[in-house]
């Protein structure tokens, strides 16, 4: 009964033997990079060679920028509210009130009476 289970175990193991993580090349064809040999490319080192200071100061920054970038997100979805809300048109109810379903300044505008150009009618020459 073990033979089976320690042929299967076995059988399992080295079936991720190709998994392992290698260290793969990294190829520049042109303008563009790939993991592939191509003609004429060249090999590229993809090995981090920073310090630690480096490495810190890199991470520093970056989450420096992660938090300007958040920021500058929430202020444009907070102008953008404000944008939709100041050109949604105003609700008219039975009572010729306005009512809109957006809290804005614009809300508060009182029901103007709106221009229509119409054509004159012709005058009949008797």
């Amino acid at each position: 009964m073990q033979k089976p289970t320690l042929l299967v175990v076995f059988f399992l193991a080295s079936l991720s033997l190709p998994t392992l993580a290698t260290g793969t090349s990294v190829y520049k064809c042109g303008t563009t990079y790939s993991q592939f040999p191509c003609q004429g490319g060249e090999t590229i080192k993809v090995n981090d060679i920073r310090s630690a200071a480096q490495k810190t100061q890199s991470d520093r920054a970056i989450a420096s920028d992660r938090k300007i970038a958040d920021n500058m997100a929430k202020n444009r979805l907070k102008q953008e509210k404000l944008d939709i809300a100041a050109n949604t048109p105003l609700k008219i109810n039975s009572a010729g009130k306005s009512t809109s379903t957006s809290a804005t300044p614009l809300a508060t505008i009182k029901k103007t009476k709106i221009f229509t150009a119409r054509v004159p009618k012709e005058k009949k020459i008797p």
